[in-house]
Protein backbone atom coordinates (compact mmCIF):
# COMPACT_ATOMS: atom_id res chain seq x y z
CA UNK A 1 0.00 0.00 0.00
CA UNK A 2 2.94 2.23 0.80
CA UNK A 3 4.61 1.74 -2.34
CA UNK A 4 1.07 2.27 -4.18
CA UNK A 5 -0.04 4.99 -2.89
CA UNK A 6 3.71 6.82 -3.64
CA UNK A 7 2.96 6.00 -6.82
CA UNK A 8 -0.35 7.16 -7.40
CA UNK A 9 -0.33 9.82 -5.53
CA UNK A 10 3.20 11.12 -7.00
CA UNK A 11 1.77 10.49 -10.24
CA UNK A 12 -1.83 12.77 -9.73
CA UNK A 13 0.62 15.55 -8.19
CA UNK A 14 2.81 15.57 -10.95
CA UNK A 15 -0.40 15.20 -13.87
CA UNK A 16 -2.14 18.25 -11.87
CA UNK A 17 1.35 19.92 -12.05
CA UNK A 18 2.10 19.48 -15.94
CA UNK A 19 -0.91 19.99 -17.46
CA UNK A 20 0.52 21.60 -21.21
CA UNK A 21 3.72 22.32 -23.45
CA UNK A 22 4.34 25.16 -21.51
CA UNK A 23 4.58 23.02 -18.32
CA UNK A 24 6.48 20.53 -19.97
CA UNK A 25 9.23 23.57 -21.07
CA UNK A 26 9.22 25.16 -17.64
CA UNK A 27 9.75 21.13 -16.01
CA UNK A 28 13.03 21.04 -18.47
CA UNK A 29 14.00 24.28 -17.43
CA UNK A 30 13.93 23.34 -13.97
CA UNK A 31 16.01 19.87 -14.44
CA UNK A 32 18.41 21.56 -16.26
CA UNK A 33 19.50 23.66 -13.54
CA UNK A 34 18.68 21.05 -11.00
CA UNK A 35 21.61 18.79 -13.71
CA UNK A 36 24.14 20.89 -13.84
CA UNK A 37 24.39 21.45 -9.79
CA UNK A 38 24.15 17.78 -9.27
CA UNK A 39 26.99 16.78 -12.34
CA UNK A 40 29.25 19.99 -10.81
CA UNK A 41 28.81 18.20 -6.99
CA UNK A 42 29.47 15.35 -8.33
CA UNK A 43 32.59 15.82 -10.20
CA UNK A 44 33.75 17.67 -6.99
CA UNK A 45 33.06 14.61 -5.62
CA UNK A 46 34.87 12.47 -7.73
CA UNK A 47 38.17 14.75 -7.35
CA UNK A 48 37.92 14.96 -3.66
CA UNK A 49 36.50 11.87 -2.20
CA UNK A 50 33.58 13.98 -0.42
CA UNK A 51 30.09 14.11 -1.23
CA UNK A 52 28.60 16.93 0.29
CA UNK A 53 25.08 15.67 0.88
CA UNK A 54 26.50 13.12 3.56
CA UNK A 55 26.65 16.13 5.48
CA UNK A 56 22.94 16.30 5.15
CA UNK A 57 22.10 12.58 5.85
CA UNK A 58 21.25 12.26 1.77
CA UNK A 59 24.03 9.71 1.27
CA UNK A 60 27.39 7.99 2.45
CA UNK A 61 30.17 10.87 2.96
CA UNK A 62 32.65 8.87 1.50
CA UNK A 63 31.87 7.84 -1.93
CA UNK A 64 31.98 3.85 -3.47
CA UNK A 65 34.88 3.30 -4.58
CA UNK A 66 35.04 -0.15 -7.28
CA UNK A 67 37.94 -1.26 -8.88
CA UNK A 68 40.28 2.29 -7.62
CA UNK A 69 37.24 4.49 -9.56
CA UNK A 70 35.27 6.31 -7.38
CA UNK A 71 31.56 6.16 -8.03
CA UNK A 72 30.17 9.64 -7.41
CA UNK A 73 26.41 9.51 -6.15
CA UNK A 74 25.63 13.08 -4.86
CA UNK A 75 22.17 12.97 -3.18
CA UNK A 76 20.59 9.71 -4.74
CA UNK A 77 21.07 5.96 -3.03
CA UNK A 78 23.34 4.80 -5.53
CA UNK A 79 25.55 5.94 -8.16
CA UNK A 80 23.46 3.93 -10.97
CA UNK A 81 20.50 5.95 -10.42
CA UNK A 82 22.50 9.45 -9.75
CA UNK A 83 23.56 8.83 -13.61
CA UNK A 84 20.34 7.56 -15.10
CA UNK A 85 18.69 10.21 -13.70
CA UNK A 86 21.16 12.33 -15.89
CA UNK A 87 20.93 10.16 -18.92
CA UNK A 88 17.18 9.59 -19.28
CA UNK A 89 16.98 13.60 -18.87
CA UNK A 90 19.02 14.23 -22.52
CA UNK A 91 16.22 13.52 -25.05
CA UNK A 92 14.21 16.11 -23.32
CA UNK A 93 17.04 18.75 -23.23
CA UNK A 94 17.49 18.60 -26.72
CA UNK A 95 14.25 19.16 -27.44
CA UNK A 96 14.28 22.56 -25.14
CA UNK A 97 16.97 23.55 -27.05
CA UNK A 98 15.54 22.89 -30.75
CA UNK A 99 12.14 23.96 -29.56
CA UNK A 100 11.31 24.52 -26.25
CA UNK A 101 13.08 28.14 -26.39
CA UNK A 102 15.54 28.01 -24.30
CA UNK A 103 18.99 26.89 -26.41
CA UNK A 104 21.48 27.87 -23.21
CA UNK A 105 19.66 26.18 -20.72
CA UNK A 106 19.50 23.74 -22.98
CA UNK A 107 23.10 23.35 -23.31
CA UNK A 108 23.76 23.32 -19.55
CA UNK A 109 21.36 20.56 -18.62
CA UNK A 110 23.54 18.52 -21.71
CA UNK A 111 26.52 19.14 -19.39
CA UNK A 112 24.86 18.34 -16.05
CA UNK A 113 23.84 14.91 -17.87
CA UNK A 114 26.93 14.26 -19.32
CA UNK A 115 28.80 14.91 -15.90
CA UNK A 116 26.16 13.11 -13.94
CA UNK A 117 26.64 10.12 -16.26
CA UNK A 118 30.63 10.30 -16.50
CA UNK A 119 31.30 10.61 -12.62
CA UNK A 120 29.11 7.86 -11.77
CA UNK A 121 30.90 5.55 -13.69
CA UNK A 122 28.65 2.69 -14.05
CA UNK A 123 27.74 0.70 -17.52
CA UNK A 124 23.68 1.40 -17.05
CA UNK A 125 23.68 5.29 -17.24
CA UNK A 126 26.29 5.16 -20.21
CA UNK A 127 24.26 3.15 -21.70
CA UNK A 128 20.84 4.69 -21.05
CA UNK A 129 23.18 7.53 -21.87
CA UNK A 130 23.64 6.47 -25.17
CA UNK A 131 20.54 4.89 -25.94
CA UNK A 132 18.91 8.11 -25.92
CA UNK A 133 21.03 9.93 -28.26
CA UNK A 134 20.61 7.20 -30.93
CA UNK A 135 16.99 7.31 -30.47
CA UNK A 136 17.14 10.99 -31.51
CA UNK A 137 19.58 10.21 -34.51
CA UNK A 138 16.73 8.04 -35.67
CA UNK A 139 14.38 11.02 -36.99
CA UNK A 140 15.01 10.70 -40.48
CA UNK A 141 13.97 7.27 -40.61
CA UNK A 142 10.95 8.07 -38.37
CA UNK A 143 8.47 6.67 -41.23
CA UNK A 144 10.21 3.07 -41.07
CA UNK A 145 10.39 2.36 -37.02
CA UNK A 146 8.50 -0.92 -37.60
CA UNK A 147 10.76 -2.10 -39.66
CA UNK A 148 13.33 -1.17 -37.02
CA UNK A 149 11.13 -2.70 -34.59
CA UNK A 150 10.41 -6.12 -36.40
CA UNK A 151 14.09 -6.14 -36.97
CA UNK A 152 15.00 -6.12 -33.44
CA UNK A 153 12.85 -8.60 -32.35
CA UNK A 154 13.92 -10.98 -35.49
CA UNK A 155 17.38 -10.38 -34.18
CA UNK A 156 17.19 -11.20 -30.54
CA UNK A 157 15.05 -14.39 -31.70
CA UNK A 158 18.17 -15.46 -33.91
CA UNK A 159 20.87 -14.91 -31.18
CA UNK A 160 18.55 -16.57 -29.08
CA UNK A 161 18.43 -19.75 -31.19
CA UNK A 162 21.61 -19.72 -32.11
CA UNK A 163 23.79 -18.96 -28.51
CA UNK A 164 24.33 -21.54 -26.08
CA UNK A 165 23.29 -19.17 -23.44
CA UNK A 166 19.76 -17.39 -23.24
CA UNK A 167 19.84 -14.24 -25.22
CA UNK A 168 19.80 -11.71 -22.18
CA UNK A 169 22.94 -13.27 -21.50
CA UNK A 170 24.31 -10.53 -23.78
CA UNK A 171 23.73 -8.18 -21.06
CA UNK A 172 26.69 -10.15 -18.64
CA UNK A 173 29.15 -8.50 -21.96
CA UNK A 174 27.82 -5.30 -21.26
CA UNK A 175 30.61 -3.52 -19.34
CA UNK A 176 31.49 0.32 -20.49
CA UNK A 177 33.21 1.41 -17.68
CA UNK A 178 35.33 -1.47 -16.64
CA UNK A 179 33.82 -1.68 -12.90
CA UNK A 180 30.84 -3.23 -13.28
CA UNK A 181 29.28 -6.26 -12.73
CA UNK A 182 26.52 -7.33 -15.48
CA UNK A 183 26.72 -11.12 -14.78
CA UNK A 184 24.28 -10.79 -11.68
CA UNK A 185 21.76 -8.82 -14.03
CA UNK A 186 21.44 -11.63 -16.50
CA UNK A 187 21.52 -14.34 -13.66
CA UNK A 188 18.73 -12.05 -11.77
CA UNK A 189 16.96 -12.48 -15.93
CA UNK A 190 17.27 -15.56 -16.02
CA UNK A 191 16.21 -16.88 -12.06
CA UNK A 192 13.66 -15.05 -12.39
CA UNK A 193 12.33 -16.58 -15.11
CA UNK A 194 13.20 -20.43 -14.47
CA UNK A 195 10.86 -19.19 -10.67
CA UNK A 196 7.62 -18.14 -12.70
CA UNK A 197 5.40 -20.24 -10.73
CA UNK A 198 7.14 -18.62 -7.15
CA UNK A 199 6.31 -15.12 -8.10
CA UNK A 200 3.51 -14.56 -10.81
CA UNK A 201 0.18 -14.31 -8.18
CA UNK A 202 1.45 -11.71 -5.83
CA UNK A 203 5.26 -12.03 -5.84
CA UNK A 204 7.79 -13.70 -4.02
CA UNK A 205 10.72 -12.88 -1.96
CA UNK A 206 14.27 -13.78 -4.25
CA UNK A 207 16.32 -13.68 -1.17
CA UNK A 208 16.37 -17.56 -1.18
CA UNK A 209 17.14 -17.97 -4.75
CA UNK A 210 20.74 -17.87 -5.21
CA UNK A 211 23.51 -15.44 -4.00
CA UNK A 212 23.08 -11.67 -4.72
CA UNK A 213 18.97 -12.30 -6.22
CA UNK A 214 18.09 -10.17 -3.41
CA UNK A 215 19.60 -7.08 -5.49
CA UNK A 216 16.80 -6.31 -7.45
CA UNK A 217 18.78 -4.13 -10.28
CA UNK A 218 16.03 -4.62 -12.93
CA UNK A 219 13.05 -2.85 -12.84
CA UNK A 220 10.90 -5.21 -14.72
CA UNK A 221 12.54 -8.07 -12.47
CA UNK A 222 11.51 -5.86 -9.35
CA UNK A 223 8.08 -4.25 -10.44
CA UNK A 224 7.10 -8.97 -11.23
CA UNK A 225 8.69 -10.24 -7.91
CA UNK A 226 7.38 -7.27 -5.73
CA UNK A 227 3.32 -7.48 -7.51
CA UNK A 228 3.18 -10.40 -9.75
CA UNK A 229 2.12 -10.99 -12.77
CA UNK A 230 -0.82 -8.23 -13.13
CA UNK A 231 1.77 -5.98 -11.61
CA UNK A 232 4.38 -6.66 -14.77
CA UNK A 233 1.71 -6.88 -17.27
CA UNK A 234 -0.08 -3.21 -16.04
CA UNK A 235 4.18 -1.75 -16.38
CA UNK A 236 4.56 -3.25 -20.27
CA UNK A 237 1.65 -2.44 -21.07
CA UNK A 238 1.89 1.02 -19.83
CA UNK A 239 5.22 1.37 -21.42
CA UNK A 240 3.76 0.37 -24.44
CA UNK A 241 0.70 2.71 -24.48
CA UNK A 242 2.89 5.71 -23.65
CA UNK A 243 4.56 4.42 -26.99
CA UNK A 244 1.37 4.00 -29.08
CA UNK A 245 0.06 7.30 -28.34
CA UNK A 246 3.39 9.70 -28.81
CA UNK A 247 3.43 7.97 -32.00
CA UNK A 248 -0.15 8.71 -32.87
CA UNK A 249 0.00 12.31 -32.31
CA UNK A 250 3.32 12.69 -34.12
CA UNK A 251 1.78 11.23 -37.26
CA UNK A 252 -1.23 13.93 -36.18
CA UNK A 253 0.76 16.85 -36.24
CA UNK A 254 2.76 15.95 -39.22
CA UNK A 255 4.18 18.87 -40.90
CA UNK A 256 4.70 20.82 -37.62
CA UNK A 257 8.65 19.94 -36.78
CA UNK A 258 8.87 21.52 -33.18
CA UNK A 259 5.69 19.71 -32.16
CA UNK A 260 6.71 16.23 -33.90
CA UNK A 261 10.41 16.92 -32.10
CA UNK A 262 8.83 17.22 -28.79
CA UNK A 263 7.01 13.47 -29.36
CA UNK A 264 9.63 12.21 -30.90
CA UNK A 265 12.21 13.58 -27.43
CA UNK A 266 9.39 11.94 -25.14
CA UNK A 267 9.97 8.92 -26.97
CA UNK A 268 13.39 8.89 -26.91
CA UNK A 269 13.40 9.66 -22.97
CA UNK A 270 11.75 6.44 -22.52
CA UNK A 271 13.89 4.40 -25.01
CA UNK A 272 16.13 5.38 -22.31
CA UNK A 273 14.64 4.25 -19.58
CA UNK A 274 13.70 0.98 -20.52
CA UNK A 275 17.55 0.67 -21.12
CA UNK A 276 18.14 1.84 -17.71
CA UNK A 277 15.98 -0.49 -16.16
CA UNK A 278 17.42 -3.58 -17.59
CA UNK A 279 20.33 -1.97 -14.93
CA UNK A 280 18.60 -1.23 -12.14
CA UNK A 281 15.20 -0.39 -10.23
CA UNK A 282 14.23 2.94 -9.34
CA UNK A 283 14.03 3.08 -5.60
CA UNK A 284 14.90 6.29 -4.39
CA UNK A 285 13.37 9.46 -5.70
CA UNK A 286 14.34 9.06 -9.27
CA UNK A 287 10.92 7.70 -8.93
CA UNK A 288 9.98 10.51 -8.89
CA UNK A 289 11.52 11.66 -12.44
CA UNK A 290 9.52 8.84 -13.71
CA UNK A 291 6.05 10.22 -12.92
CA UNK A 292 7.36 13.41 -14.19
CA UNK A 293 7.80 11.84 -17.00
CA UNK A 294 4.63 10.06 -17.00
CA UNK A 295 2.73 13.05 -16.47
CA UNK A 296 4.68 14.53 -19.20
CA UNK A 297 3.27 11.93 -22.06
CA UNK A 298 0.19 12.76 -20.54
CA UNK A 299 0.08 16.02 -20.74
CA UNK A 300 1.46 15.94 -24.42
CA UNK A 301 -1.02 13.51 -25.53
CA UNK A 302 -4.05 14.75 -24.08
CA UNK A 303 -5.16 15.99 -27.30
CA UNK A 304 -5.19 12.79 -29.31
CA UNK A 305 -8.25 12.43 -26.96
CA UNK A 306 -9.73 15.80 -27.52
CA UNK A 307 -9.48 14.86 -31.33
CA UNK A 308 -10.91 11.90 -31.38
CA UNK A 309 -13.73 12.96 -29.88
CA UNK A 310 -14.22 16.33 -31.81
CA UNK A 311 -14.01 14.24 -35.04
CA UNK A 312 -17.62 12.91 -34.29
CA UNK A 313 -20.50 14.84 -36.76
CA UNK A 314 -21.67 17.78 -35.05
CA UNK A 315 -25.40 17.05 -33.46
CA UNK A 316 -27.89 19.17 -35.54
CA UNK A 317 -29.12 22.41 -34.20
CA UNK A 318 -32.37 22.46 -32.26
CA UNK A 319 -34.36 25.34 -32.91
CA UNK A 320 -37.61 26.24 -31.69
CA UNK A 321 -40.28 25.28 -34.40
CA UNK A 322 -41.21 29.30 -35.17
CA UNK A 323 -37.64 30.16 -35.65
CA UNK A 324 -36.54 27.37 -37.60
CA UNK A 325 -39.15 27.67 -39.97
CA UNK A 326 -37.81 31.26 -40.57
CA UNK A 327 -34.72 30.41 -41.05
CA UNK A 328 -35.31 27.47 -43.13
CA UNK A 329 -35.57 28.41 -46.72
CA UNK A 330 -38.56 28.52 -48.71
CA UNK A 331 -39.42 25.78 -50.95
CA UNK A 332 -40.01 21.45 -51.02
CA UNK A 333 -37.27 20.05 -48.98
Amino acid sequence: MAFWLQAFGGYLFLRYSIQDDEDIARSAKTLALLTVVLGLCMANERFHSVNIFGYTGSGPTIPIVRNGLTRAQACFAHPILAGCFGATLVPLFYWLGKGGGAKRLAATGMLGSALMVYFSASSTPAMAWAGGIGALLLWPIRRAMRVVRWGIVLTLVGLHLVMKSPVWFLISRVNLTGSSDAWDRAALIDTFIRHFKDWWLIGADPAGWGWGMWDLSNQFVGVGETGGLLAFICFIALIFRSFGRLGKMRRQVAGDKNQEWLYWSLGAVMFAHILAYFGVSYFDQTSIWWFAFLAMVSAATAGLRTASASGESPAEPQFPNAAWEELAPAGPP
